[in-house]
């Protein structure tokens, strides 16, 4: 917790913590850990927001498969991926707040 108007506000967020709750006095931060993939998760959405479509496209599979969840579209390949994203329209921001691995069972 930070007390709201602190000047360690922006001490957190520069240091990679991201904002989860905040109260009448204070900001909630939590600081993810820094795996190879959380960092690699992180990279990709930061190019995305920066719109460095080269950037992300690099941290991509060649053989990616996507499917939109909200329209149930499939993109099969990173540069598919790539192409419809740097081609959706302006407007649209990216808040990455919580990462989880996600494991195969069996």
């Amino acid at each position: 917790m930070c007390p709201q108007g602190s000047k360690a506000n922006h001490f957190y967020l520069r240091h990679g913590c991201v904002k989860t709750g905040e109260g009448a006095w204070d900001i909630d931060y939590v600081r993810m850990p820094l795996s190879d993939g959380v960092r690699a998760v992180h990279a990709m959405w930061s190019a995305f927001q920066a719109r460095d479509w080269t950037s992300a496209r690099a941290l991509l599979h060649d053989d990616l498969q996507t499917v939109w969840w909200t329209s149930g579209e499939r993109f099969d390949g990173a540069d598919a991926f790539i192409t419809v994203n740097a081609r959706y329209p302006e407007g649209w921001t990216i808040h990455l707040i919580d990462i989880s691995m996600l494991r195969d069972v069996g």
